[in-house]
This record gives structure tokens, sequence and C-alpha cells, in this order.
């Protein structure tokens, strides 16, 4: 299993809880390569799966090295979501979600489905059902990764979960004001169920 951003929030979480089940995960960082290495060794000294980890900039696919086939890979990368100075629309902010969603994810998606990759799961958002004053780019961009993974879906014919999940308590989340997160133990099962049903 490859997760993509998994040596924080959810993507943590989701390594850790496959491992315990025993499977053998593989995950990436960007900035984090110290929580990464805490990850691993938490994963190799205390559960049944085995872990490594490399680095990963989705921003240069040339990084993305594949010396094996990951029969599911969960896509967790992103850049920071919150902090958007006003309400005007933001088209950099757009850009740098834009590629990240939809066509880092595509590019990274597509190199994987060729080399056996069976099974993706990319993480969309509640927002766009619900959404949230301040977030229209982050949204925007979600709701495009979603028809690219509808696209993608077809045109490979495998499977691609996006399951639109709702605010999860993690380091891009937390805050020092009172609002309601969602527990990433709890999501991150829940979607490492979704990927198995």
């Amino acid at each position: 299993m490859l997760i993509i951003g998994g040596s924080r929030g959810l993507g943590a979480w989701t390594a850790k809880i496959l491992a315990s089940l025993g499977s053998d995960v593989t995950i990436t960082y960007n900035l984090g390569e110290e929580d990464a290495i805490e990850i691993q060794s938490d994963i190799n000294r205390y559960l049944e799966g085995k872990c490594d980890y490399f680095h990963l900039d989705v921003n240069r696919i040339s990084d993305l090295k594949i010396n094996e086939t990951y029969n599911q890979m969960y896509y967790f990368a992103t850049p920071k979501i919150f902090g958007k100075q006003d309400s005007e629309w933001d088209e950099i902010i757009f850009e740098k979600f834009l590629s990240c969603y939809v066509n880092n994810f595509e590019n990274i998606a597509t190199s994987l489905i060729r080399s056996g990759t069976k099974k993706i799961l990319f993480p969309s958002t509640i927002a766009i059902e619900k959404p949230v004053s301040g977030l229209e780019e982050y949204i925007e961009a979600k709701s495009l990764g979603e028809e690219k993974c509808k696209n993608l879906e077809k045109f490979f014919n495998i499977k691609i979960f996006t399951p639109r999940i709702d605010r999860v308590l993690t380091d891009q989340t937390a805050t020092i004001f009172p609002t309601k997160s969602n527990d990433p133990f709890s999501v991150a099962l829940d979607l490492i169920k979704i990927m198995n049903s």
C-alpha cells in the first residue's frame, strides 16, 4: 500500500491502522522527514506490517520512483488549506490546489495504475455539499479532482474512491477556538473500510 502524504494527519493514521492489520505500507513525505521516520519506527517496532518511506514532492513527478507494485494508493497530499486573508477569489491559491488535487494527482495515479495499482483513494470534502466561506478555491479544486477521478476510473477501468469527508482534527485544522472536528482514527478506519469494500 502506498500512502502519499503518510507522515502526518490522516495519512499517518491510515498507515498505522493498515500496518496493525498486517499490511506492508510505504509512506511519502514532503517536508516532514522526522515525522516519516517516527511513523516508520513505530510501525516497524510494534505492528504486524512493515513500513518504508521516501521523499515525494507531488509538484515534481520525476521524484516518484516506482520500484514495486502497490495494489492500493491513498492520496493525502495537500497544500495548506486554511489561512486565506480575505474573501476575494485568489487565483494563485486556486492554482496551487488545482496542481495538487488535479494535475499532480493525475500524473501520479496514471504512473501507479500503469505499474499495477488497482484501487485509489482520493479523499474529497463535504464542503462541496456544504460550502465554507473562505475555502472557495479549495472546494473548486476538490470538485475538479472528483471529476478527474471519474475520468481516470472510466479510462483505466479501475476503482477510485472519492469519499467526501468532514473536517478532521489534524495539524492543519487545529485551532485555539472550539471547532467541531472528527477524530482522525475513526475517519482513517472508515476510509480503509471503503477501500476494501
